[in-house]
Formats: C-alpha cells, sequence, structure tokens
C-alpha cells in the first residue's frame, strides 16, 4: 500500500466514531442550509422529488393513497415512512438518508474486512463513500437513493456471511424499494450453486415472499395504481427530457410515436446481454458484489433513461472491486485517478451542453446525445477493464 493510501488508512481508522459523527454533521450541516438556499436562490437545492414525498406522505397522513400525487412512482413504504414530514419535521426524510449513508459507510466496512482487508484499509475505502460528493448531495438534497444502496449491501453482506435469510430479507426489501436490483438474481443464485439445494430455496422463497407479500398488501389497498406507478411505469417509460442516456436523442426524436415505444423495449436486449456476461465471468461467492457493482455501472450506462442520481448505485458498491484489485496489486492509484478524471471530462462535456439549452436556451440537441455516447464508451471502458482485471485476479 502507497504512502499517501497508508496516511489516508491511518486518518481513517484513529476514531472511526468521529469520522462517521463528521459524515453525519456535514450532512446536517447542508440539510439546515437548504432551507436559507431555496428561500433565496433561484436554482433550488432541494430536490423536486422530495417535494413529491411529502406530498404523498400528506396523503397518506390523510388516509389518502399516496398515488393520489402526480409523478409518485415508489412504493408508499417511502410515503409512510416520511410521514414525519408532514408532522413538523420536514426534514425528516432527510436525516432518514443521512443515516442510510452512515449505514453504507459502516456496511462497506463490514463488507471489506470480511474481504480480508486490513480494518484501517476498509475504513478508509468506507471514506470514499462517505465524503463523497454524489452522496453527499443526493441525500442532503433529498433523494432516497441511499435507501436501496444500504438494503443492498446488507443482502451482499448476508451472502458473503452464509447468512442466506438474512440476505434474502434484505434483497427481497430492496427489489420492492427499486426494482432494478432484481439484476442481481442470478449473481445470488450463482453464488449459492445448485449443489446446495436448500439454501437456493431458502434464498429464493424467502425474497420472493418478501417482495410478493409487500406487492400483494399494497396491491390490496391501492390497486393497479399501485403496481403500474411502483414496478409496470419503469418498464414502459420513456423520456423525452435530456438526460444521460446514449437512446436519449432517438427517443426524443421518436416521443409519442409507435416506434419509439418499440425503441424502448429494444433497449432491453444489450442490457440483457451485458448482464448475462457479467454474471457469468464473475459468479464466485467472494466477487458477488464486485459483481454487483459492475452489473449495476453497466445498468445504468445501458438503461434508456440516465439520470445523475443513478450513479450514486454504483458509488455504494465501487470501493469492493477498487480495493481488492488494489490490495492484489493489480491496480495502481494513478490508474483509478486517471480512470475518474477522464469520467469526470465525459460528464462535464455532457453538463456544458445541458447548461447551454437549460440556461442558454440553445439547441443542442445534438450535442447533447453526442457527449452521451462520449460519456457511454468512458463508462463501457471502465467497466471492461474492471471486469477484466478481476476475472485475472482469480
Amino acid at each position: 500500500m502507497g504512502a499517501v493510501q497508508e496516511r489516508w488508512a491511518t486518518v481513517a481508522t484513529t476514531r472511526w466514531a468521529a469520522v462517521l459523527g463528521t459524515a453525519l454533521a456535514l450532512r446536517l450541516a447542508l440539510i439546515a442550509y437548504a432551507d436559507w438556499h431555496d428561500e433565496h436562490v433561484v436554482v433550488k437545492y432541494t430536490d423536486v422529488d422530495y417535494h413529491v414525498f411529502t406530498d404523498a406522505a400528506a396523503a397518506v397522513a390523510k388516509g389518502d393513497s399516496p398515488f393520489a400525487r402526480r409523478t409518485y412512482r415508489y412504493t408508499p413504504l417511502l410515503a409512510w415512512a416520511l410521514v414525519p414530514n408532514v408532522l413538523g419535521f420536514r426534514a425528516f426524510g432527510k436525516v432518514l438518508f443521512a443515516l442510510c449513508d452512515l449505514g453504507v459507510g459502516q456496511t462497506l466496512v463490514q463488507i471489506l474486512c470480511r474481504q480480508k482487508l486490513p480494518a484501517a484499509t476498509a475504513k478508509a475505502w468506507a471514506c470514499l463513500w462517505l465524503f463523497h460528493p454524489y452522496s453527499v448531495n443526493i441525500s442532503t438534497r433529498g433523494n432516497a437513493d441511499a435507501v436501496v444502496c444500504l438494503l443492498v449491501l446488507r443482502a451482499g453482506l448476508g451472502a458473503l456471511e452464509d447468512r442466506w435469510v438474512q440476505a434474502a430479507l434484505f434483497y427481497g426489501l430492496a427489489v420492492h424499494v427499486r426494482i432494478f436490483p432484481i439484476v442481481f438474481a442470478p449473481a445470488f443464485l450463482l453464488c449459492i450453486g445448485w449443489q446446495q439445494p436448500r439454501k437456493l430455496f431458502t434464498f429464493a422463497f424467502v425474497s420472493g415472499g418478501i417482495f410478493l407479500a409487500l406487492a400483494a398488501f399494497f396491491y390490496a389497498l391501492y390497486g393497479f395504481t399501485f403496481a403500474y406507478e411502483t414496478y409496470l411505469y419503469h418498464l414502459v417509460r420513456t423520456d423525452n427530457r435530456h438526460n444521460f442516456s446514449v437512446y436519449f436523442y432517438s427517443l426524443y426524436l421518436q416521443y409519442g410515436a409507435p416506434a419509439g415505444f418499440v425503441m424502448g423495449l429494444a433497449a432491453f436486449l444489450p442490457q440483457l446481454v451485458a448482464q448475462g456476461a457479467l454474471v457469468a465471468a464473475l459468479h464466485r461467492r467472494e466477487d458477488l458484489i464486485a459483481c454487483m457493482c459492475l452489473q449495476t455501472m453497466a445498468f445504468v450506462a445501458f438503461n434508456k433513461v440516465c439520470t445523475a442520481q443513478y450513479f450514486t448505485w454504483y458509488t455504494a458498491l465501487i470501493p469492493v472491486p477498487l480495493s481488492t484489485l488494489r490490495a492484489q496489486g493489480r491496480l495502481s492509484l494513478s490508474v483509478v485517478v486517471g480512470a475518474a478524471l477522464v469520467w469526470l471530462f465525459a460528464q462535464g462535456a455532457w453538463l456544458a451542453q445541458a447548461y447551454l439549452l437549460e440556461f442558454k436556451a440553445r439547441n443542442t440537441f445534438f450535442r447533447i446525445w453526442l457527449a452521451g455516447i462520449a460519456f457511454f464508451v468512458v463508462n463501457l471502458g471502465i467497466i471492461a477493464a474492471l471486469a477484466r482485471a478481476l476475472v485475472r485476479s482469480k
């Protein structure tokens, strides 16, 4: 381990409680700042989704359906959990999401220690999440993605510890909260192996049971609206607004036409190929969370709608493959930093064109699409490089 990483590890392990406290204090300060910012600045700090969550919670508090709030497309559990938002503590949800951030950091430490990293190094890598601008910004703006990140990591930890009931409980809940973790199912099943049918049955029965029980319960309460808004909408969704997706421009030009709908469905094919290839290459138990990380990166890259908040999903997982490869000497710090800079540059090129469109009213749709293609290629390069290094480490 290099001198820089050694110093980083020393700082992280000296007082882990102080590190967690600092991470929490940073988030609480930004949550408090958000109130002032939202009152005095035109571009708001608080995410529009947080207002959607709060409105849905208000509907639930009155005994109505959370789906009475137009554009609420999440599990009713989230609206129920955020009822304190409308009972005098409007920042409750943001604080809850910030605590989930800390839970992600602590779970990363447990996972990395389980994978034989020294405690100091594990805590240092967890700081990559705790103080990452994305994770700090997303939760304090009121976005709920830290919840599913925590559930996915707890499921992965349960698998690494051979505690399949725990893994299944968290996994079933994760898929209920956000449908995308369904792509991890083959990785979990191959991780167990067909030679252990009892564990396979336990995992499938418990995770499927949790998902179906929650789905049946909320379907009984809210009917087909629940099924469509929470799950089906995300399968048929097409978005004519600019986003990072490589499919954005084609869907924008075909929006509302039958060809656009067909194109949206066809986008699932390369997604399936990418997911299958990654699971086939990385199916050992010790590779599980690294595989989930690369699957998430591929899912986001190939998705027909891609926004910056989706990057949080793999930011929570990426310390695992990076730390593994660094510990094996298969990944230099300069390569990590270089890849991160290229990724940021590609994202910045996209954001520059999006800025001209949104704030300067220039027609930059085509250039946004070209920047999106460049960003897509960068992501594919990173996924391929990490997958190759992980396969060679076997």
